[in-house]
């Protein structure tokens, strides 16, 4: 067991890098020695998940480690065809987009597209989502019931991440009923200063069980350009719903 939680820490603190890391910076930071450390190292590699990157003594994630995101995603009922769609929305907007879903009691990131442009915005997969300032959440929530909506907020006051953070039961129950009401919900540098993520529902065969979400710069995401962004990301979302079960359903005798 101790073995297994080493061995854990060493994958998260890689996963958490934005890039390799030298063999002394891992020791370092999972407070092991190095030798530890590099017998680890070895064992991870035999079996994918950590590679040694060619003449020299950094490590990072290796590609074995999706496997572990596309049976993240499949167990989630997420079908194989979704990742295609998000990558052509992707293509379609020039930006980066991810799918949330709910996880147990957590809006998770669950797929994700890296942005095109020079400039990039990459979300997680497995990265939890706040409920109370992330779109991509709110959105989730917004079109569930109250006591749906109670358990994935909890209790106020809520945490705040930036000066534009909605932190008053009050004011997030005005924003889920204007999100309900328009169809999509945009943050504003309520999460991260200088970042804006505008978010769609996605439908189940019955609820709303997802969202599709475009991020990037705040003056990349502008009022001006947020009309056509939204009608992307709209039409990105029918079809996701449609690949994940939901049908349009019509009066009798329309």
């Amino acid at each position: 067991m101790e073995l297994l939680t080493r061995a854990f820490a060493i994958l998260s603190t890689l996963a958490d890098a934005p890039s390799s890391l030298p063999l002394g910076e891992i020791a370092t930071t999972v407070g092991l020695p190095r030798s530890t450390v590099h017998r680890l190292l070895g064992v991870l590699a035999t079996h994918d998940l950590v590679r040694q990157e060619p003449g020299s003594k950094r490590y990072r994630l290796s590609r074995g480690f999706l496997r572990f995101r596309d049976s993240y995603g499949s167990h989630l009922g997420i079908p194989e065809d979704v990742e295609p769609m998000l990558r052509q929305l992707s293509l379609r907007i020039g930006e980066a987009v991810f799918l949330t879903v709910i996880d147990g009691a957590e809006p998770v990131c669950a797929r994700t597209v890296e942005s095109p442009t020079p400039l990039r915005f990459f979300m997680r997969v497995g990265a939890v989502m706040p409920t109370h300032c992330a779109a991509s959440a709110r959105v989730i929530a917004a079109y569930g019931p109250a006591e749906f909506q109670a358990h994935l907020l909890g209790p106020a006051p809520y945490k705040r991440f930036t000066k534009q953070t909605i932190t008053s039961r009050r004011k997030l129950a005005e924003t889920l009923t204007l999100i309900r009401g328009q169809g999509f919900d945009v943050c504003e540098e309520e999460l991260e200063s200088g970042v804006t993520a505008i978010a769609v529902p996605v439908r189940g065969e019955r609820d709303v069980i997802a969202s599709v979400t475009a991020i990037g710069p705040a003056e990349r995401l502008s009022a001006v350009r947020r009309p056509a962004l939204i009608a992307a990301l709209t039409q990105a979302a029918a079809e996701i719903s449609k690949s994940m079960g939901y049908r349009v359903r019509t009066a009798v005798g329309a």
